[in-house]
């Protein structure tokens, strides 16, 4: 149960950090995917979301760059690590 609650936190992120990356970036010619994981345990989530980005078009190193933030290994961390991400992206 533990692990479908943190898988829950981490696509729900991740959709929000891509939606609000997405929209920053609507007519941009590359993107970037900011990942907020909580444990290892979560990166066949992410292992798998990166070949669907692919056949959508959003091929890394070419037009998509993710950012990887983890683990965190709790939600205390996420905010301080979304803060960065976010600033890294800006190019504050």
């Amino acid at each position: 149960m533990k692990i479908a609650n943190r898988m829950s936190v981490f696509v729900a992120l991740s959709l929000l950090i891509l939606t609000a990356f997405t929209a920053c970036q609507a007519k941009a010619d590359s993107f970037t995917v900011g990942v907020l994981n909580l444990s290892h345990d979560l990166d066949p989530v992410l292992d798998g979301f990166k070949p669907g980005m692919t056949e959508l078009g959003y091929v890394e190193g070419q037009n998509l760059t993710y950012i990887y933030h983890g683990p965190t290994g709790s939600t205390s961390g996420l905010e301080a690590r979304l803060t960065n991400i976010s600033c890294f992206v800006q190019g504050i």
